[in-house]
């Protein structure tokens, strides 16, 4: 999980218009691990604007394109989970 949130800090990008209008705040992403480990259905929940959403889930999307998760667990059987993600943006 370590390795997942550096690879996202490494990524992450501070959008144009948002560092142009002074727009700071967390932004949540939510998404789900498949029952095969791989991650779908990225949607920001909270977005201050200004592309930060919008932003969040391209790097979700791009640090998560070709890696397998392990999915959860019931029962002994792989399933669908539902994870969500906070990312702060402040401007320095």
């Amino acid at each position: 999980y370590d390795g997942f949130l550096h690879a996202i800090a490494e990524e992450v990008s501070y959008p144009a218009e948002a560092r142009e209008n002074d727009i700071q705040g967390i932004c949540i992403v939510n998404y789900e691990i498949t029952e095969q480990g791989t991650v779908e259905n990225i949607v920001a929940t909270q977005d201050p604007g200004g592309g930060i959403g919008e932003s969040a889930v391209e790097t979700i999307e791009s640090v998560t394109a070709g890696v397998s998760f392990s999915p959860g667990i019931l029962n002994g059987i792989s399933v669908r989970v539902r994870k969500g993600l906070e990312l702060k943006y402040k401007l320095q």
